[in-house]
């Protein structure tokens, strides 16, 4: 597990893609093939699916991190 200042993640092969103002699902199909041959359980599955549809809504809205609030703390130095 990772430290308290440390953040911790597996990825999933799953790329949501903006690329001038276009977005795209990269890697699905090595998800699909990940999750089959190194047996995902079916909650991981539910939960990328779901984060990519929540990214997607999050994109169309405006919603951070696409609210540029990202985009200022990184242009700020990260402080």
């Amino acid at each position: 597990p990772p430290d308290v200042d440390e953040i911790g993640w597996v990825d999933l092969d799953l790329d949501f893609d903006i690329t001038s103002g276009d977005v795209a699902l990269r890697d699905d199909a090595e998800f699909h093939d990940h999750a089959r041959t190194m047996a995902y359980p079916k909650d991981v599955v539910r939960g990328a699916w779901s984060g990519i549809s929540t990214m997607a809504a999050r994109y169309t809205t405006g919603d951070w991190p696409f609210d540029g609030a990202l985009q200022d703390w990184v242009d700020s130095g990260c402080r």
